[in-house]
Protein backbone atom coordinates (compact mmCIF):
# COMPACT_ATOMS: atom_id res chain seq x y z
CA UNK A 1 0.00 0.00 0.00
CA UNK A 2 2.71 2.25 0.76
CA UNK A 3 4.43 1.93 -2.75
CA UNK A 4 1.39 2.59 -4.01
CA UNK A 5 0.84 5.84 -2.63
CA UNK A 6 4.33 6.50 -3.54
CA UNK A 7 4.29 5.76 -6.60
CA UNK A 8 0.93 8.30 -6.70
CA UNK A 9 2.99 10.80 -5.52
CA UNK A 10 5.40 10.54 -7.45
CA UNK A 11 2.85 10.58 -10.51
CA UNK A 12 1.47 13.23 -9.43
CA UNK A 13 4.89 15.77 -8.93
CA UNK A 14 6.25 14.98 -12.43
CA UNK A 15 2.67 16.25 -14.02
CA UNK A 16 2.91 19.23 -11.95
CA UNK A 17 5.95 19.69 -13.55
CA UNK A 18 5.16 18.74 -16.52
CA UNK A 19 2.53 21.51 -16.63
CA UNK A 20 4.80 23.98 -15.68
CA UNK A 21 6.76 23.13 -18.62
CA UNK A 22 3.70 23.46 -20.69
CA UNK A 23 3.40 27.22 -19.81
CA UNK A 24 6.50 27.99 -20.77
CA UNK A 25 6.03 26.41 -24.05
CA UNK A 26 2.74 28.52 -25.14
CA UNK A 27 4.98 31.72 -24.18
CA UNK A 28 7.02 33.36 -26.99
CA UNK A 29 10.39 33.34 -26.08
CA UNK A 30 11.08 37.30 -26.46
CA UNK A 31 8.02 37.39 -23.31
CA UNK A 32 10.26 34.80 -20.73
CA UNK A 33 10.85 37.11 -17.60
CA UNK A 34 9.61 39.84 -19.28
CA UNK A 35 7.83 42.44 -17.61
CA UNK A 36 4.52 44.85 -18.68
CA UNK A 37 6.12 48.67 -19.56
CA UNK A 38 5.74 51.33 -16.84
CA UNK A 39 6.30 54.89 -16.91
CA UNK A 40 9.83 55.72 -16.62
CA UNK A 41 8.83 57.75 -13.49
CA UNK A 42 7.40 54.62 -11.63
CA UNK A 43 9.18 53.55 -9.00
CA UNK A 44 10.21 50.12 -8.66
CA UNK A 45 11.69 47.78 -6.16
CA UNK A 46 13.49 44.24 -7.00
CA UNK A 47 11.22 41.66 -5.24
CA UNK A 48 10.94 37.92 -4.79
CA UNK A 49 8.44 35.16 -2.81
CA UNK A 50 10.18 32.57 -0.53
CA UNK A 51 9.24 30.17 1.69
CA UNK A 52 9.36 31.05 5.69
CA UNK A 53 11.20 28.28 7.48
CA UNK A 54 12.79 27.44 10.81
CA UNK A 55 16.44 26.38 11.09
CA UNK A 56 15.70 23.11 12.53
CA UNK A 57 18.20 22.20 15.15
CA UNK A 58 19.48 19.56 12.82
CA UNK A 59 20.70 22.03 10.23
CA UNK A 60 22.33 24.24 12.37
CA UNK A 61 25.37 22.52 13.16
CA UNK A 62 25.65 20.93 9.76
CA UNK A 63 25.85 23.88 8.03
CA UNK A 64 28.19 25.11 11.06
CA UNK A 65 30.02 21.63 9.73
CA UNK A 66 29.80 22.84 6.30
CA UNK A 67 31.99 26.24 7.14
CA UNK A 68 34.42 24.76 8.88
CA UNK A 69 35.30 22.23 5.70
CA UNK A 70 35.09 25.06 3.05
CA UNK A 71 37.66 26.93 5.45
CA UNK A 72 39.89 23.88 4.79
CA UNK A 73 39.40 24.00 1.04
CA UNK A 74 41.38 27.43 1.57
CA UNK A 75 39.16 28.68 -1.10
CA UNK A 76 38.14 32.68 0.45
CA UNK A 77 34.08 32.21 1.48
CA UNK A 78 31.67 34.27 3.35
CA UNK A 79 29.11 32.64 4.81
CA UNK A 80 25.36 34.43 4.27
CA UNK A 81 24.32 35.95 7.40
CA UNK A 82 21.58 33.83 8.89
CA UNK A 83 18.94 36.86 8.59
CA UNK A 84 19.72 36.17 4.76
CA UNK A 85 19.33 32.47 4.43
CA UNK A 86 16.10 32.21 2.69
CA UNK A 87 14.46 29.61 -0.27
CA UNK A 88 13.42 31.64 -2.84
CA UNK A 89 9.84 30.01 -4.40
CA UNK A 90 9.05 32.87 -7.20
CA UNK A 91 11.67 35.63 -8.51
CA UNK A 92 9.34 38.63 -9.59
CA UNK A 93 11.92 41.27 -10.56
CA UNK A 94 12.24 44.71 -10.53
CA UNK A 95 8.53 45.61 -9.37
CA UNK A 96 6.49 48.68 -9.87
CA UNK A 97 5.09 50.11 -6.86
CA UNK A 98 1.90 50.19 -8.29
CA UNK A 99 1.95 46.75 -8.34
CA UNK A 100 2.28 46.01 -4.91
CA UNK A 101 -1.03 45.89 -4.08
CA UNK A 102 -1.77 42.71 -6.71
CA UNK A 103 1.12 40.98 -5.56
CA UNK A 104 -0.01 40.94 -2.09
CA UNK A 105 -3.57 39.96 -2.60
CA UNK A 106 -1.67 36.82 -5.53
CA UNK A 107 0.89 35.69 -2.39
CA UNK A 108 -2.18 35.85 0.51
CA UNK A 109 -4.83 34.00 -1.57
CA UNK A 110 -2.22 31.00 -2.79
CA UNK A 111 -1.29 31.13 1.07
CA UNK A 112 -5.06 29.99 2.28
CA UNK A 113 -5.02 27.38 -0.62
CA UNK A 114 -1.49 25.68 0.53
CA UNK A 115 -0.90 24.38 4.08
CA UNK A 116 2.32 23.66 6.07
CA UNK A 117 5.07 21.36 5.01
CA UNK A 118 8.44 19.48 6.25
CA UNK A 119 10.88 19.90 3.44
CA UNK A 120 14.20 17.56 3.68
CA UNK A 121 17.43 19.16 2.79
CA UNK A 122 19.90 16.88 0.90
CA UNK A 123 23.62 17.04 -0.71
CA UNK A 124 25.16 20.49 -2.02
CA UNK A 125 25.52 22.37 -5.25
CA UNK A 126 26.92 25.25 -7.08
CA UNK A 127 26.13 27.67 -8.86
CA UNK A 128 28.52 30.74 -10.57
CA UNK A 129 29.99 32.30 -6.83
CA UNK A 130 27.59 30.38 -4.54
CA UNK A 131 27.17 26.81 -2.93
CA UNK A 132 24.00 26.04 -1.41
CA UNK A 133 22.08 23.25 -0.27
CA UNK A 134 19.02 21.06 -1.84
CA UNK A 135 16.01 20.05 -1.11
CA UNK A 136 14.80 17.03 -2.07
CA UNK A 137 11.21 16.56 -4.16
CA UNK A 138 8.20 17.39 -2.62
CA UNK A 139 5.00 17.37 -4.06
CA UNK A 140 3.79 20.11 -1.63
CA UNK A 141 6.10 22.56 -3.17
CA UNK A 142 5.94 21.82 -6.43
CA UNK A 143 2.15 22.60 -6.63
CA UNK A 144 2.65 25.65 -4.63
CA UNK A 145 5.65 26.70 -7.28
CA UNK A 146 3.29 25.96 -10.46
CA UNK A 147 0.25 27.88 -9.34
CA UNK A 148 2.55 30.80 -8.37
CA UNK A 149 3.83 30.81 -11.94
CA UNK A 150 0.29 30.71 -13.29
CA UNK A 151 -1.06 33.41 -11.18
CA UNK A 152 1.93 36.15 -11.95
CA UNK A 153 1.43 35.82 -15.73
CA UNK A 154 -1.83 38.39 -15.75
CA UNK A 155 1.27 40.70 -14.62
CA UNK A 156 3.78 39.93 -17.29
CA UNK A 157 5.71 37.58 -14.83
CA UNK A 158 6.23 34.80 -16.69
CA UNK A 159 7.59 31.32 -16.00
CA UNK A 160 11.68 30.86 -15.74
CA UNK A 161 12.12 28.18 -18.55
CA UNK A 162 14.91 26.47 -16.76
CA UNK A 163 13.44 23.91 -14.15
CA UNK A 164 12.76 25.49 -10.45
CA UNK A 165 15.91 24.32 -8.21
CA UNK A 166 14.35 24.86 -4.85
CA UNK A 167 17.91 25.42 -2.55
CA UNK A 168 19.28 27.59 -0.01
CA UNK A 169 22.37 29.50 -0.54
CA UNK A 170 24.50 29.13 2.58
CA UNK A 171 28.28 30.76 1.04
CA UNK A 172 29.37 32.74 -1.55
CA UNK A 173 33.01 32.35 -2.98
CA UNK A 174 35.40 34.40 -5.75
CA UNK A 175 35.35 33.53 -9.08
CA UNK A 176 37.13 30.00 -10.18
CA UNK A 177 36.62 28.18 -6.98
CA UNK A 178 34.45 25.68 -8.31
CA UNK A 179 37.32 23.75 -9.56
CA UNK A 180 39.16 23.84 -5.88
CA UNK A 181 36.03 23.11 -4.48
CA UNK A 182 35.34 19.56 -6.81
CA UNK A 183 36.48 17.20 -3.85
CA UNK A 184 34.13 19.34 -1.14
CA UNK A 185 30.91 18.77 -4.12
CA UNK A 186 31.79 14.52 -4.03
CA UNK A 187 31.90 14.79 0.02
CA UNK A 188 28.90 15.99 0.66
CA UNK A 189 26.66 15.83 -2.50
CA UNK A 190 24.92 12.59 -0.67
CA UNK A 191 24.21 14.52 2.79
CA UNK A 192 21.03 14.28 4.80
CA UNK A 193 21.05 17.52 6.49
CA UNK A 194 17.52 17.00 8.35
CA UNK A 195 14.17 18.54 7.65
CA UNK A 196 13.21 22.18 7.28
CA UNK A 197 9.76 23.35 8.20
CA UNK A 198 7.83 25.45 6.48
CA UNK A 199 4.96 27.51 7.63
CA UNK A 200 3.93 30.53 5.20
CA UNK A 201 5.29 32.64 2.33
CA UNK A 202 7.60 35.75 2.61
CA UNK A 203 7.51 38.81 0.33
CA UNK A 204 11.19 40.15 -0.29
CA UNK A 205 12.67 43.43 -1.44
CA UNK A 206 16.48 42.72 -2.48
CA UNK A 207 19.02 45.41 -2.48
CA UNK A 208 22.40 45.50 -3.30
CA UNK A 209 25.44 46.97 -1.73
CA UNK A 210 29.59 46.52 -1.55
CA UNK A 211 29.48 44.19 1.19
CA UNK A 212 26.46 42.04 -0.43
CA UNK A 213 22.61 41.63 -1.10
CA UNK A 214 20.17 42.56 1.84
CA UNK A 215 16.74 40.76 2.01
CA UNK A 216 13.79 42.89 3.96
CA UNK A 217 10.60 41.56 4.79
CA UNK A 218 7.75 43.34 3.20
CA UNK A 219 4.97 40.87 4.19
CA UNK A 220 4.41 37.62 5.48
CA UNK A 221 2.32 35.14 4.76
CA UNK A 222 0.98 32.01 6.92
CA UNK A 223 -0.23 28.64 5.22
CA UNK A 224 -3.73 27.70 6.27
CA UNK A 225 -4.21 25.29 9.30
CA UNK A 226 -7.74 24.04 7.77
CA UNK A 227 -6.27 22.08 4.77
Amino acid sequence: MQMAVSHCQGLRCRIAIKLRAEICTFIPKNQIMTRRTHTASSRKQRLFVGLKFTLHEEIQPAIIDLAHALADTKVRFRLSPPENLHLTLKFLGSVPDSDLGTIDSIVSQAATRHRSMQLHCAGIGFFKNSIWVGIKENLLLSALTLELDQAFVPLGIYPERKAHVPHVTVARFGTGAKIVLAPFREKYVSRDWGLLPVSGMILYKSETFPEGARYSIINSYEFSSNI
